[in-house]
């Protein structure tokens, strides 16, 4: 994916977790953007229902071949972030954990991209907002490249049927509706 595609699915990610409540989360507390709010504890945060994904019903060319999106579960976060995801044989990425990495090798899994990393390196500005990203949960996305020919379909149900997954999607393909208006940025 080149770089306007990253921006433009972030972008959409984004706004999907804003709107339609990626995993239903949303804030019940009015958040400064200043500096004030430096703690995840001030972020408190409200789980509510996701709406269930017909995976049979979607047309192949919704998504991209080769990328899946996984959410692992919030008690999993601890150890999330001692994993090295270390790429074995240029082969598939070893976490360490048994189920994981089974998984990891049927699919040739070759990375782990957490979801904002991205971000991150596009903007150090929003490096302010990491720990409100942290209390949101976003830290606990990461998309995970697969063998071009794996099936997603079967893919995603296999990674969600671990205890540690809490959602696994497809990377669903962005397209502008047209007409689209352009003029020049302003400053």
């Amino acid at each position: 994916m080149n770089k306007f595609t990253k921006i433009i699915s972030f972008i959409f990610i984004f706004t999907l977790s804003l709107t339609a409540g990626l995993n239903g989360q949303y804030i019940d507390k009015q958040v400064s953007t200043g500096n004030e709010l430096n703690h995840s504890e001030d972020y408190r945060v409200k789980f509510g229902e996701r709406p269930p994904l017909n995976l049979e019903n979607l047309p192949e060319d919704s998504y991209y071949p080769g990328i899946i999106r996984i959410q692992f579960e919030r008690d999993f976060e601890e150890t999330l972030g001692d994993i090295d995801f270390d790429l074995i044989d240029n082969d598939h990425v070893k976490t360490g954990i048994q189920a994981l990495d089974e998984l990891n090798k049927a699919y040739k899994v070759n990375e782990y991209e957490p979801m904002l990393k991205e971000l991150y390196k596009i903007s150090e500005a929003s490096l302010q907002y990491k720990e409100r990203h942290r209390a949101w949960g976003f830290h606990l996305w990461h998309t995970l490249r697969l063998d071009n020919n794996a099936d997603i379909i079967q893919a995603i149900n296999d990674f969600e049927s671990l205890d540690k997954v809490k959602v696994a999607e497809p990377s669903f393909k962005i397209k502008l509706i047209e007409p689209v208006e352009s003029r020049p940025a302003e400053k």
